[in-house]
Protein backbone atom coordinates (compact mmCIF):
# COMPACT_ATOMS: atom_id res chain seq x y z
CA UNK A 1 0.00 0.00 0.00
CA UNK A 2 2.79 2.19 0.81
CA UNK A 3 3.60 2.16 -2.85
CA UNK A 4 0.60 2.57 -4.36
CA UNK A 5 0.38 5.86 -7.14
CA UNK A 6 -1.98 8.52 -5.77
CA UNK A 7 -2.35 10.22 -8.95
CA UNK A 8 -3.90 7.06 -10.24
CA UNK A 9 -8.03 7.04 -10.98
CA UNK A 10 -10.47 5.79 -7.78
CA UNK A 11 -12.37 3.07 -8.72
CA UNK A 12 -16.19 2.27 -8.35
CA UNK A 13 -15.92 1.50 -4.57
CA UNK A 14 -15.03 5.23 -4.92
CA UNK A 15 -11.58 4.80 -2.27
CA UNK A 16 -9.27 6.79 -4.00
CA UNK A 17 -5.51 5.77 -3.78
CA UNK A 18 -4.88 8.32 -1.98
CA UNK A 19 -6.75 7.56 0.82
CA UNK A 20 -5.72 3.80 0.85
CA UNK A 21 -2.15 4.82 1.42
CA UNK A 22 -3.05 7.61 3.96
CA UNK A 23 -4.54 5.01 6.01
CA UNK A 24 -2.60 2.31 5.26
CA UNK A 25 -0.66 2.15 9.34
CA UNK A 26 -4.43 2.07 10.29
CA UNK A 27 -6.17 -0.81 8.05
CA UNK A 28 -2.95 -2.94 6.99
CA UNK A 29 -4.23 -5.49 9.88
CA UNK A 30 -7.68 -5.38 8.50
CA UNK A 31 -7.13 -5.79 4.65
CA UNK A 32 -4.35 -8.62 5.49
CA UNK A 33 -7.60 -10.62 7.81
CA UNK A 34 -10.35 -9.38 4.87
CA UNK A 35 -7.75 -10.55 1.92
CA UNK A 36 -6.64 -14.04 3.33
CA UNK A 37 -11.05 -14.46 4.19
CA UNK A 38 -11.48 -13.99 0.98
CA UNK A 39 -8.86 -16.09 -0.44
CA UNK A 40 -10.14 -18.86 1.92
CA UNK A 41 -13.64 -18.87 0.99
CA UNK A 42 -12.59 -18.63 -2.73
CA UNK A 43 -15.12 -15.83 -2.97
CA UNK A 44 -14.60 -12.60 -4.29
CA UNK A 45 -17.59 -10.12 -3.38
CA UNK A 46 -19.34 -8.29 -6.06
CA UNK A 47 -18.38 -5.25 -4.44
CA UNK A 48 -15.07 -5.78 -5.95
CA UNK A 49 -15.90 -7.28 -9.09
CA UNK A 50 -17.38 -4.00 -10.67
CA UNK A 51 -14.97 -1.64 -13.02
CA UNK A 52 -15.34 1.97 -13.81
CA UNK A 53 -15.28 2.38 -17.76
CA UNK A 54 -14.29 5.32 -19.22
CA UNK A 55 -14.35 6.07 -23.42
CA UNK A 56 -10.95 7.83 -23.81
CA UNK A 57 -11.38 9.74 -27.67
CA UNK A 58 -8.34 8.67 -29.58
CA UNK A 59 -8.99 10.08 -33.32
CA UNK A 60 -11.07 10.44 -35.51
CA UNK A 61 -14.96 11.13 -35.64
CA UNK A 62 -16.42 12.04 -32.57
CA UNK A 63 -19.32 10.05 -33.11
CA UNK A 64 -17.48 6.97 -34.10
CA UNK A 65 -17.74 4.34 -31.12
CA UNK A 66 -14.92 2.56 -32.56
CA UNK A 67 -12.65 5.84 -32.44
CA UNK A 68 -12.67 5.29 -28.35
CA UNK A 69 -10.76 3.63 -26.05
CA UNK A 70 -12.33 1.98 -23.15
CA UNK A 71 -9.91 2.58 -19.54
CA UNK A 72 -11.37 0.15 -16.91
CA UNK A 73 -10.57 1.20 -13.20
CA UNK A 74 -11.13 -1.20 -10.77
CA UNK A 75 -11.93 -0.61 -7.20
CA UNK A 76 -9.10 0.47 -5.16
CA UNK A 77 -9.13 -2.62 -2.51
CA UNK A 78 -9.44 -4.67 -5.50
CA UNK A 79 -6.39 -3.60 -6.90
CA UNK A 80 -4.52 -4.53 -3.54
CA UNK A 81 -6.08 -7.87 -3.76
CA UNK A 82 -4.39 -8.19 -7.22
CA UNK A 83 -0.96 -7.30 -6.52
CA UNK A 84 -1.31 -9.52 -3.54
CA UNK A 85 -2.61 -12.58 -5.20
CA UNK A 86 0.07 -11.82 -8.66
CA UNK A 87 2.94 -11.81 -6.50
CA UNK A 88 2.31 -15.07 -4.85
CA UNK A 89 1.26 -16.34 -8.42
CA UNK A 90 4.59 -15.57 -9.77
CA UNK A 91 6.49 -16.39 -7.25
CA UNK A 92 5.18 -19.88 -7.40
CA UNK A 93 5.52 -20.36 -11.04
CA UNK A 94 9.05 -19.07 -10.94
CA UNK A 95 9.70 -21.23 -7.87
CA UNK A 96 8.95 -24.52 -9.77
CA UNK A 97 10.32 -23.13 -13.01
CA UNK A 98 6.57 -23.36 -14.99
CA UNK A 99 7.45 -20.54 -16.51
CA UNK A 100 9.06 -20.92 -20.16
CA UNK A 101 12.59 -19.13 -20.59
CA UNK A 102 11.45 -17.43 -23.82
CA UNK A 103 8.46 -15.98 -22.60
CA UNK A 104 8.90 -12.26 -21.45
CA UNK A 105 6.11 -10.47 -21.11
CA UNK A 106 4.61 -9.65 -17.94
CA UNK A 107 8.47 -10.47 -15.86
CA UNK A 108 11.08 -9.20 -13.82
CA UNK A 109 14.17 -8.93 -15.77
CA UNK A 110 12.33 -9.20 -18.92
CA UNK A 111 11.64 -6.77 -21.73
CA UNK A 112 10.95 -6.57 -25.58
CA UNK A 113 15.04 -6.06 -25.74
CA UNK A 114 15.75 -8.96 -23.80
CA UNK A 115 13.13 -10.96 -26.37
CA UNK A 116 14.56 -9.49 -29.40
CA UNK A 117 18.53 -10.19 -28.02
CA UNK A 118 17.43 -13.70 -27.21
CA UNK A 119 15.73 -14.20 -30.84
CA UNK A 120 18.65 -12.88 -32.58
CA UNK A 121 21.28 -14.69 -30.82
CA UNK A 122 19.08 -18.01 -32.26
CA UNK A 123 18.90 -16.46 -35.53
CA UNK A 124 22.37 -16.18 -35.40
CA UNK A 125 23.26 -19.38 -34.04
CA UNK A 126 20.94 -21.50 -36.66
CA UNK A 127 22.33 -19.34 -39.72
CA UNK A 128 26.29 -20.39 -38.04
CA UNK A 129 24.83 -24.19 -38.07
CA UNK A 130 23.38 -23.59 -42.08
CA UNK A 131 19.51 -23.87 -40.56
CA UNK A 132 16.72 -21.76 -41.94
CA UNK A 133 14.97 -19.40 -39.88
CA UNK A 134 11.50 -18.74 -40.27
CA UNK A 135 9.46 -16.00 -38.08
CA UNK A 136 5.47 -15.92 -38.10
CA UNK A 137 4.73 -12.79 -36.52
CA UNK A 138 0.73 -12.30 -35.18
CA UNK A 139 -0.55 -9.50 -32.94
CA UNK A 140 -3.82 -10.81 -30.94
CA UNK A 141 -6.40 -8.05 -30.65
CA UNK A 142 -7.64 -7.67 -27.06
CA UNK A 143 -5.88 -11.43 -26.57
CA UNK A 144 -6.76 -11.05 -22.96
CA UNK A 145 -10.36 -10.54 -23.46
CA UNK A 146 -10.91 -14.16 -24.97
CA UNK A 147 -8.73 -16.18 -22.47
CA UNK A 148 -11.05 -18.84 -22.08
CA UNK A 149 -11.71 -18.94 -18.12
CA UNK A 150 -12.41 -22.70 -18.05
CA UNK A 151 -9.21 -23.27 -19.58
CA UNK A 152 -7.19 -20.62 -17.40
CA UNK A 153 -8.55 -22.43 -14.65
CA UNK A 154 -7.20 -26.10 -15.89
CA UNK A 155 -4.08 -24.68 -16.54
CA UNK A 156 -3.52 -23.79 -12.43
CA UNK A 157 -5.03 -27.28 -11.52
CA UNK A 158 -2.26 -28.93 -13.74
CA UNK A 159 0.38 -26.47 -12.46
CA UNK A 160 0.04 -28.17 -8.86
CA UNK A 161 -3.07 -25.14 -7.85
CA UNK A 162 -5.05 -26.33 -4.59
CA UNK A 163 -8.87 -26.12 -5.03
CA UNK A 164 -9.12 -23.23 -2.95
CA UNK A 165 -6.82 -21.33 -4.81
CA UNK A 166 -8.45 -22.58 -8.62
CA UNK A 167 -12.02 -21.63 -6.96
CA UNK A 168 -10.94 -18.36 -5.93
CA UNK A 169 -9.81 -17.68 -9.57
CA UNK A 170 -12.99 -18.76 -10.73
CA UNK A 171 -15.10 -16.63 -8.33
CA UNK A 172 -12.42 -13.71 -9.17
CA UNK A 173 -13.16 -14.18 -13.31
CA UNK A 174 -16.64 -15.00 -12.94
CA UNK A 175 -19.84 -12.40 -12.96
CA UNK A 176 -17.88 -9.02 -13.16
CA UNK A 177 -19.26 -6.04 -13.82
CA UNK A 178 -18.96 -2.71 -15.43
CA UNK A 179 -20.30 1.20 -15.25
CA UNK A 180 -19.85 3.35 -18.28
CA UNK A 181 -18.72 7.12 -16.57
CA UNK A 182 -19.14 9.30 -19.49
CA UNK A 183 -18.44 13.27 -18.71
Amino acid sequence: MIKLDINKSTGSDNIGPKILKLSAPFIMSSLTYLFNRIIDTSTLPSVLKNARVTPVFKAGEKFMATNYRPISVHPGLSKLLEKHVSKHLYDYLKRLDLLHPAQSGFRQEHSCQTALINIIDKWIQDMNDGNINLAVLLDFKKAFDVVDHDILCKKLEIYGFDNTVVSFFKSYLNERTQQVQIW
